[in-house]
C-alpha cells in the first residue's frame, strides 16, 4: 500500500484516500470529517466520494492551516523525526542515504509514531 500522494493526480488521490480508509477500518476508525485544502480537494468528484461515505469536508482558509493545531504538531513532530532520521543515517553508513529516501523516511516514522502513541 501507498498512503502518499505525490502529484495532484485526481487518481492518485484517489488511491490515497481509498487506502488510507481500508487501513483506517482494519482498525475499527470510520473517518467522519476531512479537513482539507482548496486545491484537489476542492474537486467536484472528491466531494462526491466524501458525501458517498457521509464525510464531512471541512476547507482551510487561505493560510489558516495554523486552525488544526493537532495535526500541524503531528506533522511538525513527524518531520522532524525524519530529519533526524536522514541526518543520523549518513554518519553511520557514508554514501548510501539520497533523497530518494525521503518518502520511505516519512512512511517509517509514521508506522513509528502510529504505532507508539495511538
Amino acid at each position: 500500500m501507498h498512503y502518499i500522494h505525490e502529484s495532484k493526480d485526481q487518481k492518485e488521490l484517489f488511491s490515497s484516500k481509498h487506502e488510507i480508509e481500508i487501513v483506517a477500518a482494519q482498525h475499527g476508525v470510520n473517518i467522519e470529517h476531512i479537513w482539507a485544502n482548496h486545491s484537489v480537494y476542492a474537486s467536484t468528484s472528491f466531494k462526491t466520494d466524501c458525501v458517498s461515505k457521509n464525510q464531512k469536508l471541512t476547507f482551510c482558509t487561505i493560510g489558516g492551516h495554523w486552525k488544526n493545531g493537532v495535526v500541524e504538531r503531528y506533522i511538525g513532530h513527524i518531520i522532524q523525526t525524519v530529519r533526524t532520521i536522514l541526518l543520523h543515517d549518513p554518519a553511520k553508513w557514508p554514501g548510501t542515504i539520497s533523497k530518494e529516501f525521503w518518502p520511505f523516511a516519512i512512511c517509517l516514522t509514521c508506522i513509528f509514531y502510529n504505532a507508539l502513541f495511538i
